[in-house]
């Protein structure tokens, strides 16, 4: 029997939880940790040793760890109370604890969910702080672990998606991904809004930016995107890309993440600096180290540093972030007793 299971988003979509996990799972497997993944999603057939979420994730058995966020509370909930009856050990990753007012009733079973996890962990000191905040979790009781991990061989080696030849062509490539199309107070939480109000506002005929769009939550605000896109050739926004952005980050000169908000430093910003590629992003959070910011929620600005960025005539070096996280996890799975020491 495996010894450990991953439950979360395994993809498609293709977000930055569900590559956290691909990338986890594939780094664990290299150290010799027999571990299957199981998926809150549909799931690509492509994956070997990950099958849908079904009566295992709810028997006792091997020790387990979910991947969360505060729009998954419910499961989160449900799922530990099962565990809870059938004596399973459990830990909870959560990638994000953004205020959610139609959630709150929630919060105290969640608080008593993580007061019964061997192992609960934060990717970002803001995720944390909400959790102690919210929840009235003690400081010990919460580990930070960054979710920004190396680049999976599984991604390096998928073939180039279906994408615009017209980008592909143009001498500066610039791109930026939305894993959802929400809105989140009242506002576009990737901020991809922004991004195009600030592209077209630059003058330049050798750039071109594709927006690739992942799940559509909010039909409205997709409709509001295309509009903003539209009448300038520049601006590509493409839909339903089944495969890992990595082979198309890699042939980009500048990678844009203008989130709002965000539980942590961003897994696109670091795969952008792990491939060599130019990395702008807003400072509503911490960025990883070389990223070019732009002031939050400001368009203005983030054209400025657009212009200035696709200006430069060289690359930058590539740098792997976070080597030593996975390392850091196993070590955290043996304390917590999710792995044998």
């Amino acid at each position: 029997m495996p010894n450990l299971t991953l439950l979360g988003p395994f993809p498609p979509p293709f977000g930055g939880v569900a590559l956290h996990l691909v990338r986890l799972r594939e780094a664990l497997v290299s150290l010799g940790v027999d571990v299957v993944g199981a998926s809150m999603s549909r799931m690509s057939a492509s994956f070997t040793g990950v099958h849908r979420v079904g009566w295992r994730e709810a028997l006792p058995g091997m020790p387990l760890h979910m991947h969360t966020d505060e729009g998954n509370a419910r499961a989160t909930v449900a799922l530990t109370g099962l565990w809870r009856v059938g004596g399973r050990r459990y830990g909870l990753t959560f990638h994000s604890f953004r205020m959610r007012d139609d959630l709150r009733h929630l919060d105290t079973r969640l608080a008593l969910a993580c007061k019964r996890a061997r192992l609960v962990i934060a990717i970002s000191n803001d995720v944390k702080q909400a959790l102690i905040d919210r929840l009235g979790l003690g400081d010990e009781t919460i580990t930070v672990i960054p979710s920004a991990l190396p680049i999976s061989q599984w991604e390096l080696n998928q073939p180039l998606p279906d994408i615009p030849q017209a980008w592909m062509d143009a001498k500066i490539r610039v791109i930026a991904n939305a894993g959802r199309v929400v809105r989140y107070e009242n506002a576009d939480l990737y901020g991809i809004d922004l991004l195009l109000q600030a592209f077209k506002s630059i003058n330049n005929p050798d750039a071109s930016l594709l927006v690739v769009l992942g799940t559509v939550v909010d039909d409205s605000l997709a409709a509001e995107l295309f509009a903003l896109a539209q009448a300038d050739p520049r601006i590509h926004i493409v839909t339903q890309v089944h495969s890992p952005l990595t082979p198309v980050t890699r042939m980009s000169h500048v990678v844009v993440r203008p989130t709002r908000t965000e539980g942590g430093e961003s897994l696109t910003l670091s795969e952008a600096r792990e491939l060599g590629v130019w990395a702008v992003g807003s400072d509503a959070v911490q960025r990883p180290a070389g990223t070019v910011l732009f002031q939050n929620n400001n368009a203005e600005h983030l054209a400025q540093v657009l212009a200035e960025v696709m200006s430069r005539t060289s690359m930058p070096t590539p740098v792997v972030g976070n080597a030593g996280v996975v390392d850091e996890m196993v070590m955290a799975y043996r304390k917590a007793g999710l792995l044998p020491a």
